[in-house]
């Protein structure tokens, strides 16, 4: 008799443990996609791989799951961008929306684990537009995360 109750007792404390882990999980993707739902048009947005051209980067639109961000590039206005300026920064804005997956996790599993389900089931896209100081858009560019290297690597680890 006493056995059914110490393994009814340990079924319980299991169950408890067990389901409050998946709260706090579901609790941590919960609080990265409110933070990507309630970003406001016109929030600055760090672009620090294009900083030697003076950017300012903006949330231009958030259709969540699709953002839209505007750089412009305060260097270059009225004389055009060179070439070679153009591939450079083409080749870094496609890597923007693959290189901060983990960002601001502090290599915590549980975080990066949420925010790559989010960034999965959710199909978050970024859209970079890219422009002079004058407004002239020269390069546009749309990167769904879950088909990043990075994504893919991670996933493997978590």
């Amino acid at each position: 008799m006493n056995i059914k109750f110490v393994i009814i007792g340990l079924l319980i404390i299991g169950g408890l443990i067990f389901f409050n882990d998946r709260h706090y999980k579901s609790e941590l993707e919960d609080k990265f996609r409110q933070a990507g739902q309630s970003a406001q048009a016109g929030t600055s947005v760090e672009v620090s791989s294009l900083s030697p051209y003076n950017d300012r980067a903006e949330l231009l639109k958030n259709e969540y799951p699709h953002m839209t961000v505007s750089i412009t590039l305060e260097d270059f206005g009225q004389s055009g961008i060179p070439n070679k300026v153009q591939d450079e920064v083409k080749q870094k804005v496609q890597k923007l929306a693959c290189d901060n997956i983990t960002t601001g996790t502090n290599a915590d599993e549980d975080l990066i684990r949420s925010r790559l389900n989010v960034l999965e089931k959710d199909e978050i896209k970024w859209t970079y537009i890219v422009s002079n100081y004058q407004g002239e858009k020269f390069y546009e560019h749309t990167q769904v995360v879950k088909d990043c290297p990075e994504f893919k690597r991670l996933r493997e680890m978590y």
